[in-house]
């Protein structure tokens, strides 16, 4: 008696998958176990590949499966062994130089399918669908906050990140709000851990960091700890994106802001008073504004 296999392969996910071309092996095996998982007890002539079991005997030929063409095999293979007992069957991705595809590690695979059988219980069939969904590799973002003059006691902030698909800014997201992390102390810089590198499509993502504007104290921001000298010294800061390589190496201008400390202005008003003298016969007088005894930006008042 014989069995036939219909074999389907998915990708989800990922940079296109059209030009995608796979190598599937079916394999057989006598005994207990499932097509995802294969016999069970490892023989040590099994191998394994990224930790899923591959067993040993291989039934024809290595078939190449794209994202549009599956593998229905016309061919019929065996139910039952020379003894009389039945073979279990799966499928496996194997490598091969003919292989068309591009960074598989970053893709998890599962392998599902079912037995069809007759009337009595026989199988007939054995259905396979090998399915690949991307998985982004992850880094850690660096981006980097700098504050120039003023006290050195620097007020708290809130700092939020932001990420888009490369060449798509209208599709730009909030990935950390800013009030549930810990940058409100954001200084000299702050690591986001294991943030995607790409979106779903295999699109590279660019990360972008976004000081929020605040001018009055709210029970919200006491809550993250603010105080009302913090709104005060935010004032006194001007925002502005860092288009140069910080001392942190951070180079990109999307990850890296500074602060500049803006001092706030005063009005000074000076009064000449003449005691005695004739108010007729007084001379033509110059002021200087001092500034820490030195001349204020040259100004001078009559």
């Amino acid at each position: 008696m014989c069995i036939k296999q219909q074999t389907n392969r998915i990708w989800t996910g990922g940079p296109d998958p059209d030009g995608n071309k796979v190598a599937l092996q079916l394999y057989r095996w006598i005994g207990d176990g499932d097509l995802e998982n294969g016999p069970d007890g490892a023989d040590p002539l099994d191998e394994f590949a990224n930790g899923v079991l591959i067993p040993k005997e291989a039934v024809g030929e290595v078939h190449y499966v794209d994202q549009q063409t599956g593998w229905s095999s016309q061919k019929l293979n065996d139910i039952y062994n020379h003894e009389g007992q039945p073979y279990q069957y799966t499928i496996r991705e194997v490598h091969s130089p003919y292989t068309v595809w591009p960074n598989p590690e970053r893709y998890e695979q599962k392998i599902t399918g079912n037995k069809e059988t007759d009337a009595d219980g026989n199988p007939t069939a054995w259905n396979f669908t090998v399915s690949n969904e991307y998985r982004s590799p992850q880094t850690d973002i660096v981006a980097s906050k700098i504050w120039i003059g003023g006290d050195y006691s620097y007020p708290r902030i809130l700092i939020d990140l932001f990420r888009y698909p490369e060449g798509n800014e209208q599709e730009k997201e909030l990935v950390v709000d800013g009030k549930s992390s810990a940058t409100t102390q954001f200084s000299p810089y702050h690591v986001y851990k294991e943030m995607d590198l790409t979106n779903e499509e295999g699109i590279p993502y660019v990360y972008r960091i976004e000081e929020r504007e605040i001018t009055e104290l709210t029970q919200e921001l006491i809550g993250l700890g603010f105080t009302q000298a913090d709104i005060d010294a935010l004032q006194n800061y001007k925002t502005e994106r860092n288009k140069e390589e910080d001392p942190l190496g951070v180079n990109d201008e999307n990850l890296s802001i500074i602060n500049r400390y803006v001092s706030p202005l005063i009005k000074v008003n000076a009064t000449k008073v003449w005691e005695g003298g004739n108010p007729d016969n007084r001379p033509v007088v110059t002021l200087q504004l001092l500034q820490n005894g030195v001349p204020y930006n040259g100004e001078e008042g009559e």
